[in-house]
């Protein structure tokens, strides 16, 4: 699968969120698709969504604290109609 593609499947995922629940990004695939994804390629998505989130290209997800394993976790906040 082409990068890209990961990442809008990632972002299209989040609709599925409820507010204010926490997870990782590999939480956004079934298992076995997270493992076939090569490392390259899952560090990118890792890097670019918590730049898109940084940078409010991602909306209504708040970073949180890393887990003891370094992984990034996110949570979902409220939806806003501005």
């Amino acid at each position: 699968m082409v990068r890209i593609e990961l990442f809008n499947q990632l972002v299209n995922e989040l609709s599925n969120l409820q507010t204010s629940e926490e997870f990782l990004i590999s939480d956004m695939f079934k298992g076995y698709e997270w493992k076939k994804i090569a490392k390259a390629d899952r560090l990118w998505l890792g890097r670019e969504f918590l730049n898109g989130v940084k940078n409010k290209k991602v909306k209504n997800i708040e970073i949180m604290e890393k887990t003891s394993s370094n992984k990034q976790v996110y949570k979902k906040k409220m939806t806003t109609n501005c």
